[in-house]
């Protein structure tokens, strides 16, 4: 007897599996028309476009800031020393309370003691401000070396503007904290 050949065999399988089909041709279709099957892939799908366009809001988001953040350069040069610090805090205490939103008072009495804690070392830095070499601040670096400025000038104006600005984001933090704190409080009493 001869063999068959690698033809006449794959041509053997595919005559069976038609004859298969045809037999119980439900029984095999049937799974590929599931609705079941339909489903999950149609939330595979649905996931899959939702995070490409939650990616594109944070793109669109991300040029808005650094179109914001530029316009503040050009205004305030200096400013920009301090945003990112105190904003990336803020960013960090958001993270917090957003992920113990589940338990709302604890999540409220994290926000307002972190709050006072970023308050409480800016307060601090801002103090210890007017002290630090302006040669070794940033704002110093930004600004190179304007001409004509005498030491103690420069000293007393770079200290004295990061004093401000700390002092002032010091005072929001502290708004932030007591907000937080009046929130857990009316939570208590009123709350569910």
């Amino acid at each position: 007897m001869s063999e068959p050949k690698p033809d006449d065999k794959q041509h053997t399988t595919s005559r069976w599996n038609l004859a298969r089909l045809m037999r119980g041709g439900r029984r095999y279709a049937l799974p590929w028309l599931s609705l079941r099957r339909w489903r999950v892939r149609l939330l595979l799908v649905g996931a899959a476009l939702l995070a490409g366009l939650i990616a594109i809001a944070f793109a669109i988001g991300a040029e808005l800031a650094i179109s914001a953040h530029a316009g503040v350069i050009r205004e305030r040069p200096w400013l920009s020393l301090l945003i990112a610090p105190a904003g990336f805090a803020a960013l960090a205490i958001g993270c917090v309370v957003l992920a113990l939103s589940s338990y709302s008072l604890l999540a409220l009495r994290s926000g307002a003691v972190l709050c006072l804690l970023a308050a409480t070392i800016l307060y601090q830095r801002s103090l210890a401000a007017p002290g630090r070499p302006y040669r070794r601040t940033e704002a110093w670096l930004i600004l190179g070396q304007p001409p004509g400025l005498a030491a103690d000038v420069a000293q007393r104006l770079i200290g004295g503007m990061l004093r401000r600005t700390l002092e002032r984001y010091a005072f929001w933090y502290a708004v932030a904290a007591l907000a937080f704190w009046l929130a857990s409080l009316a939570w208590l009493e009123f709350g569910a």
